[in-house]
């Protein structure tokens, strides 16, 4: 129903009437379950009388977690929602009342819905839109609205059907002449659902020839009628569709009645695609249209039962909205009719008070219903409340001498006239009669009421009867007059219609009957005894068995002496134990009086139940074998239900299930045979009933069947593997996929709409009439979600990537990454760095542990990074010391150092920074360019006293064939960086070799360095001894040279090599091994043996040692020098120049 129309008639009622002030808070519209296409809602629900405002409250769940809106103090009864989304809703009213908490409304949904919000809609024709049309109405294109531009044409005007703006409950149709009218689709469109609205205009019963609604176009051979109507019946041919045709969502071929518009839809799996005719076939002529289109909507897919329903409701409420009568209505004044109308669109209603028309004239205030069916057959109801003056008067009665008030309840601004001459709203009677009244209002209308009033004699017929003795523990009460009798007031106060006797003395009562008419009667009590307490047992027995009744009465300190039983089957007896065979079974009332030899009595009656002899019988008698068989107790039993079962199946190799004592067993028999199953029952477990009846069990197949496992999307392909003996070949398949599809092909496939666990049953009939099933969990595995979280990156820089996929019901078992640089990754979060700056698409793979697979990719910019780097002056001092830095990066924007002494941050490109304290500091220099990437770099400042000694700690030598590799370990012992070393190796009494390193070595820190050179030496024989030497270069001074060199030897003996430089000018090197730590000594001599010093000793370790002496102050001569070690000595001599 328009929204605009239904605020029409909300203002219209509104202005007629005074909406409703109820006690209930009710919703106008949109009703339960109702559908449109229109996202501009009016919400409308009748007032509460004691509301103050409202609040309307919108959800996407029945619970209202997900609140779309809410909207508060609202002062109408109404309210209007624009652009809401496709989908859904909940909605319900929140009264807030001027006393009290708030009252909330119930929860109704709704749907908002177009054939779009289905996936594969191939086209679609609403005749209210995209309709091109001459001044005559005549069509000559009708607009495809599913976007995919498959529009119907016909540019020859004497074939266009005609435009109709008023045809199906104020919709537009397309109407075909029956005669040429064409609207053709030239694109081949796929198909496999189709839904049509449309009628046939026309007083024929059956179709004059074969009418083509809609068909194919182009035919090149063999059967494919779509939509054609069988000649000479009433009926859809089934064509393309089969069976597959559903008129008003019914599986029916009858187009009956024609002229009634009908939802016609129909379906099939296979893979066609058409050029189409709407109206007019092109496969003979003739076979042409007659009758309206208002909409045709068509999807490449098999819809799935949800998505039919969408459908089917969309049209249905589009075309022939449910019912609504409106508001309820408040009248204030007046007397006449209020007219109540359901609508002219419905073809059958049936009204609360009985009428079957399309509106009721309400007389009276109260509630009307109506339940309305619409022209496709769906059938909507609704209730309205009508208040208004109420001129109901009740016949009434008049107590004796007591007259009564006859009220119309009604004010002054009526006139009355009464049939006794009056004219006010209420008379006073004091005689019976019939008496009326017609009401007039202002407006002209009446009502005429007729009352009868009746005399009631209670007061004077109602009494407690005469005074006779009576028995203690007995009761009295209205002997005349009870059943009219409501209000008791006995003489001690109760208020119940007896009075329990407890001793002699008058006992008075005063009581009224309905009409208010009050009686008053004493009665005096002479006490004869005491009332028996009276009591009796009976057993249960079956039909034809003797009851047995035993008296449990007694009457202390009197006696019992008299019996009387009323056994409820007309019989009785006056003994005081007496049995009873009843002729039938039943539930019989038995009563017992008993009576005291003091004349006093008590009855009591008790239900016995006699039981019927019970009828055993079951289904069914014939099965199929590896078939349940539901076994089905048919036992009947008028009285006392069978309450026990023993079943034998005559099937013992089923073991312990050839018996049971369930009343409805499932047994398999798993060969075939005769089988003479007995049922024996009993009832309440006393009465039984034996059958014995022949079972033949036919021989069937073994069902079984495989299917593929797949994923979300693909089709599962089913195989059935039943083996099928000749006796039970397979003559009909039928597959159940559990998602409401249906196949009957022998090895069909089947696309579920959803990942989950279906059970999929495959029943099967055998030529011998068995039908067998078996049903199996079929999983279709969820579609990955593959996801990750990524931003735009920094060249060089390393990040990390954080998956995000996720899958339903598994779990993520495989990641393969791209990042689009020629990495690939398989880790779930792996590390990246991206060398080069640019777009890079990355993708990400992964595999669910059911193998289903996904992909997504998202693009990624890498963006230059910095290379920090600054220089600084100077590179050492002791505090305080003023050193100033100069920033060498390129293309960067910020800059932030940190000095490492405690002092604020500096943001300067190039800053100075005195540092205060001696110390060695970490300054660190971060740079950061447009793009936000940033790069880090620390350098070592020292500021302390400055000391510069570089050690040579130890030499090593490799010798590989004839040649020696040589390494030196070196450790920076001074407090200043040492960037550049030159180092030299030497053999013995051969020529150094140099080299030079440049690098960084901090103050403490140690390296190793490998001599590029290799040495040659003889292979017979190893160098005496190999030297090795490292020098500061820079024209640095070294403090302690004393640790610049090492050497190593290949002697082990005491043994003085060759003195140098010989001759000597300055200074004479003398190199000597011990092969342990010892003082050595060392004497000088002339050529004539005159020592020329006093002897020197020298603390010497194990190994070579190296020792030097001045020569400058010797003349020139030859001179010896004598090395002792312990008791050997050995002579050198060396010649002095001048």
């Amino acid at each position: 129903m328009n929204n605009k129309f239904l605020l029409v008639i909300f203002i219209l009622f509104s202005i007629t009437f005074s909406q409703v002030k109820s006690q209930e808070l009710t919703k106008v519209y949109p009703k339960q379950n109702y559908y449109t296409a229109d996202t501009n809602i009016v919400f409308i629900w009748n007032s509460h009388h004691l509301a103050a405002d409202y609040s309307i409250f919108l959800a996407t769940d029945a619970s209202f977690t997900n609140i779309v809106t809410t909207i508060n103090n609202i002062t109408s009864s109404f309210v209007n929602l624009n652009g809401l989304n496709h989908t859904t809703y909940y909605w319900k009213i929140q009264a807030n009342l001027t006393s009290g908490g708030p009252l909330f409304s119930s929860v109704e949904k709704f749907t908002i819905f177009n054939p779009k919000d289905i996936s594969n809609l191939q086209l679609w024709f609403a005749a209210d839109s995209g309709i091109t049309k001459d001044g005559f109405g005549k069509v000559s294109q009708w607009t495809d609205l599913s976007g995919n531009n498959n529009d119907a044409i016909q540019p020859s005007s004497s074939q266009q059907p005609l435009y109709f703006s008023n045809d199906l409950n104020q919709k537009p149709s397309v109407r075909f002449d029956g005669s040429d009218d064409l609207l053709s689709v030239n694109n081949f469109i796929p198909l496999k659902s189709i839904y049509i609205i449309a009628n046939w205009n026309g007083n024929e019963t059956v179709f004059p020839n074969y009418c083509s609604l809609l068909d194919r176009k182009t035919y090149s051979g063999g059967w494919g009628y779509l939509f054609m109507a069988e000649g000479n019946t009433s009926n859809f041919y089934q064509g393309l569709f089969g069976a597959n045709i559903n008129i008003n969502s019914q599986n029916n071929l009858n187009f009956s009645p024609f002229n009634n518009y009908k939802i016609i839809s129909g379906f099939n799996d296979n893979n066609y695609a058409f050029d189409l005719n709407i109206g007019n076939s092109s496969s003979s002529a003739g076979r042409v249209w007659k009758g309206g289109v208002c909409e045709i909507v068509i999807y490449n897919s098999l819809l799935s039962t949800p998505e039919k329903n969408n459908i089917d409701n969309y049209l249905r409420f589009k075309y022939s909205p449910p019912v609504n009568l409106g508001p309820d209505i408040n009248i204030a004044y007046g007397l006449c009719d209020t007219i109540i109308k359901a609508g002219s669109r419905f073809s059958n209603y049936i009204w609360s008070t009985g009428a079957n028309s399309q509106s009721i004239s309400a007389v009276n205030p109260g509630y009307y219903s109506v339940t309305a069916t619409d022209i496709f057959g769906y059938q909507s109801a609704d209730t309205i409340l009508i208040y208004k003056p109420n001129t109901e008067i009740n016949d009434t009665a008049i107590c004796q001498s007591s007259p009564t008030l006859i009220d119309t309840h009604l004010d002054n601004n009526y006139s009355f006239s009464w049939s006794n001459g009056a004219s006010t709203s209420a008379i006073n009677v004091s005689t019976a009669g019939i008496y009326s009244v017609t009401v007039t209002d202002t407006l002209g209308c009446s009502q005429s009421k007729t009352i009868t009033v009746t005399a009631d004699m209670f007061s004077v017929n109602a009494t407690l009867g005469p005074d006779v003795p009576k028995c203690i523990g007995d009761y009295i009460g209205l002997t005349i007059g009870a059943p009219a009798a409501e209000d008791y007031i006995w003489s001690d106060g109760s208020t119940n219609n007896s009075y329990l006797i407890t001793g002699p003395g008058p006992i008075w009562l005063t009581v009224s009957d309905t009409n208010g008419c009050v009686a008053k009667d004493t009665i005096n009590v002479s006490i004869a005894g005491q009332v028996p307490i009276t009591a009796f047992m009976s057993d249960t027995v079956c039909v034809g068995s003797s009851t047995t009744f035993t008296d449990y009465s007694s009457a202390s300190p009197n006696s019992i002496t008299n019996w009387f039983w009323e056994f409820g089957d007309g019989t009785s007896s006056t003994n005081s134990n007496p049995t009873h065979v009843y002729t039938h079974d039943g539930i019989f009332n038995a009563s017992l009086t008993s009576t005291s030899d003091a004349g006093c009595s008590k009855k009591i009656t008790k239900q016995v139940l006699v039981l019927s002899l019970p009828i055993a019988n079951f289904s069914p008698i014939n099965a199929c074998s590896g078939a349940p068989v539901n076994f089905l107790d048919k036992s009947i039993c008028n009285f006392g239900n069978v309450t026990n079962w023993q079943w034998n199946f005559d099937d013992l190799s089923s073991g312990t299930q050839n018996t049971t004592i369930l009343q409805n067993p499932t047994h398999t028999f798993n060969s075939p045979g005769t089988y003479h199953v007995m049922l024996i029952v009993k009832n309440k477990g006393l009465c039984p009933d034996t059958i014995i009846r022949t079972i033949t069990v036919k021989g069937a197949p073994n069902v079984d069947f495989n299917y593929t496992s797949t994923c979300e999307g693909n089709p599962v392909y089913f195989t059935d593997i039943t083996f099928t003996p000749p006796y039970a070949a397979i003559t009909e398949w039928n597959w159940d996929f559990g998602d409401g599809n249906y196949s009957s092909l022998a090895n069909p496939n089947h696309n579920f709409d959803t990942a989950n666990i279906y059970s999929v049953k495959l029943e099967l009939k055998s030529i011998n009439g068995c039908i067998v099933s078996k049903t199996k969990p079929v999983e279709v595995s969820a579609i990955p979600f593959p996801d990750f979280t990524v931003n735009d990156l920094c060249q060089n820089t390393l990040y990390q990537l954080f998956d995000g996929s996720t899958v339903e019901n598994s779990t993520i078992v495989d990641w393969n990454w791209n990042f689009g640089n020629g990495v690939t990754s398989s880790q779930q979060n792996p590390l990246i760095t991206y060398n080069s700056i640019g777009e890079f698409n990355v993708q990400l793979s992964v595999k669910s542990a059911a193998s289903c697979i996904a992909s997504t990719i998202k693009n990624i910019v890498v963006y230059p990074a910095p290379i920090a780097e600054y220089s600084y002056t100077p590179d050492y001092g002791v505090a305080p010391l003023l050193v100033e830095f100069t920033n060498l990066t390129n293309q960067t924007n910020y800059f932030l150092w940190n000095f490492g002494d405690g002092s604020s941050t500096v943001s300067l490109e190039n800053p100075n920074h005195t540092f205060t304290e001696n110390g060695v500091y970490e300054v660190q220099f971060i740079t950061t360019n447009l793009y936000g990437c940033k790069d880090t770099i620390i350098h070592e400042i020292s500021v302390i006293p400055s000391s510069i000694d570089i050690a040579l700690t130890k030499l090593t030598t490799t010798q590989i064939n004839n040649f020696i590799k040589t390494s030196v370990n070196l450790v920076n012992l001074g407090t200043r960086n040492i960037t550049n070393l030159d180092l030299t190796t030497t053999l013995h009494q051969s020529n150094p070799i140099k080299e030079n390193w440049i690098g960084l070595l901090k103050p403490g820190e140690s390296m190793t360095y490998n001599f590029t050179s290799e040495i040659e030496i003889n292979p017979n024989k190893f160098p005496d001894y190999i030297c090795a030497k490292v020098k500061i270069s820079n024209i640095l001074k070294d403090d302690n040279p004393a640790n610049d060199e090492q050497c190593v030897t290949s002697l082990t003996e005491f043994t003085v090599l060759d003195l140098y430089p010989n001759p000597s000018d300055e200074i004479i090197n003398i190199e000597y091994v011990l092969p342990f730590d010892e003082n050595i000594g060392f004497d000088f001599f002339d050529s004539n043996g005159k020592r020329i010093n006093s002897t020197y000793y020298k603390e010497s370790k194990k190994g070579l040692n190296k020792i030097s002496f001045p020569t400058s102050f010797l003349n020139s001569g030859i001179y010896a020098v004598k090395i002792t070690f312990n008791d050997n000595s050995i002579i050198k001599k060396f010649m002095k120049n001048n």
